[in-house]
């Protein structure tokens, strides 16, 4: 089952593509650049948050856009993956850049495909966004929502949940109840949950990422579970993002 074919990306369509949630958003957006890559297609790889400086060999060309779009950017080639961002701060996170300078770059239609990282997570694998999340630019096209598998049935504080009173209040939970498959529901299906501020005509794409042997009967009652609840998703992916193979289980709707 090829990456780019679930998660509906095609080289006759530019794709302006977002991730929100937690559960492995990172390694999800520099695995299908990489997939891009080899498959010819001109990727950017930004972020509107902050992301932790990648691998110099998960990208082959970085340029900082603290003012505006850099100029060589009109000479990138096919087979490319190409990272911006505004600073890389004490930390060692590349900071996103701003909203403007993204929808410069995205009207000067270079890339295929840009691949944004719109959240923030803290490295838990499952949140709620707050009142300012997420930095979602309104020119995606695809928002993929990430929900590590790993959370459920862990408890609903600091070490398994990024924004825990926020969680709470759109699942129903309290904190230190044990993270249940309808919570999870919840938090997908709410206004203000995961696909919260995804555009008008803008693709959903859910994925429960971090399957693993232990988890595989979860990762299909989730599916079953969102299946019967007359979702308004496109795509439901379960998958383990570091595999060789990562793709289990795929269900598109529209």
């Amino acid at each position: 089952m090829k990456l780019l074919e679930a998660f509906g990306i095609t080289k006759n369509k530019r794709e302006v593509i977002s991730l929100v949630g937690g559960g492995g958003k990172t390694t999800t957006i520099f695995r299908l650049a990489q997939q891009m890559k080899d498959e010819g297609f001109k990727v950017l790889v930004t972020t509107t948050t902050a992301i932790y400086f990648p691998s110099e060999d998960a990208f082959d060309r970085f340029f900082l856009a603290p003012e505006g779009m850099p100029q060589p950017l009109k000479d990138i080639g096919k087979g490319e993956i190409t990272l911006i961002g505004k600073e890389i701060n004490k930390e060692g996170k590349l900071l996103g850049i701003s909203f403007n300078i993204l929808e410069e770059i995205i009207a000067a239609e270079i890339f295929d495909v840009i691949l944004i990282e719109a959240d923030g997570s803290k490295g838990r694998p499952i949140k709620a966004p707050a009142s300012h999340e997420p930095m979602l630019h309104p020119l995606t096209t695809i928002n993929i929502g990430v929900i590590g598998l790993d959370a459920l049935y862990t408890r609903i504080n600091q070490t398994s949940v990024h924004r825990v009173e926020e969680f709470c209040f759109i699942t129903g939970g309290r904190p230190e109840d044990e993270i249940t498959p309808v919570m999870v529901k919840n938090l997908v299906l709410h206004k203000n949950g995961l696909f919260k501020d995804t555009p008008n005509n803008c693709k959903r794409v859910l994925l429960f990422n971090k399957l693993s042997h232990t988890n595989e009967v979860l990762g299909k009652g989730m599916v079953k579970l969102l299946e019967d609840s007359h979702n308004s998703l496109d795509t439901i992916i379960v998958a383990a993002m570091e595999d060789m193979n990562p793709i289990k289980l795929w269900r598109s709707y529209r």
